[in-house]
């Protein structure tokens, strides 16, 4: 007799076997607003893209690159399928998954990893489990491949030590290492990190560079958007640098690494 966890498993491996490689990415006419009335005023709405088209390449990394309140970060978490905008298509593949069902577009979620800030981890969790739970949530390793993974990723990030600690009881360079490493555990196609080097070591960030470039080599990775201040790392990842500034985005230029 089958068992109702075991049809949904089924379910999953159906959905996500029709997933294909992200090839090919657009913006069209997003519009993106966002409204606030903190301090007990009228609303106030902040316009962030209004007809925003853009045409990635693929295959590279990408510097995104803009002052406070330009969008970048609104963009990489459109990219990442974090926030819907009120307007406009995101095309994956000529696909618009913005008018996806959350079972229609998991099999990109899974293979898009994302780091923003120190947030998102499960508080009632320890770091490990923390790591552990994408795996074995979605099945895609056993608990012995899982371990393995995630203790690799333990020593890369130096949280060794700290691991069957809670967020709230470590400091937060390691509540960041954390976020960072979970950006990679599911072996990402297309990776998306915001500030991933802000409190972060040297040698932690070292890590990082050196983490993307196996996972390019070993692990199929192949678009990579990030943003940071330290030109240190640009110029190791190399890649192309794409600007966004007064709601749009301007032409890429190209880093050597």
């Amino acid at each position: 007799m089958i068992t109702l966890l075991e049809k949904k498993f089924e379910e999953f491996r159906k959905v996500t076997s029709a997933y294909s490689s992200i090839d090919k990415i657009e913006l069209r006419g997003i519009g993106l607003n966002y409204t606030s009335n903190d301090d007990g005023s009228a609303e106030k709405h902040k316009i962030v893209f209004e007809n925003l088209n853009f045409d990635f390449d693929v295959d590279d990394n990408f510097l995104l690159e803009g002052s406070m309140g330009s969008g970048r970060s609104s963009l990489m978490k459109i990219l990442a399928g974090l926030i819907v905008p009120q307007k406009g298509s995101y095309f994956i593949n000529g696909e618009d998954v913005l008018q996806m069902s959350f079972e229609e577009f998991l099999p990109y979620r899974l293979h898009i990893g994302y780091t923003f800030d120190y947030s998102g981890l499960l508080a009632n969790r320890t770091l490990k489990d923390n790591l552990l739970i994408p795996l074995l949530y979605h099945k895609l390793a056993t608990q012995e491949e899982a371990e393995k993974r995630v203790n690799h990723l333990l020593e890369v990030f130096k949280i060794i030590g700290h691991e069957n600690q809670r967020p709230a009881s470590v400091s937060g360079a390691m509540r960041k290492a954390t976020v960072v490493a979970r950006g990679f555990i599911l072996n990402p196609e297309m990776l998306i990190m915001d500030d991933p080097f802000v409190g972060l070591n040297d040698e932690q960030g070292e890590n990082i560079v050196e983490l993307i470039k196996d996972h390019r080599s070993t692990k199929g990775l192949r678009h990579v958007f990030y943003s940071t201040r330290y030109e240190r790392f640009v110029k190791m990842l190399g890649g192309k640098s794409i600007t966004v500034k007064s709601s749009n985005i301007e032409n890429e230029v190209k880093r050597s690494a």
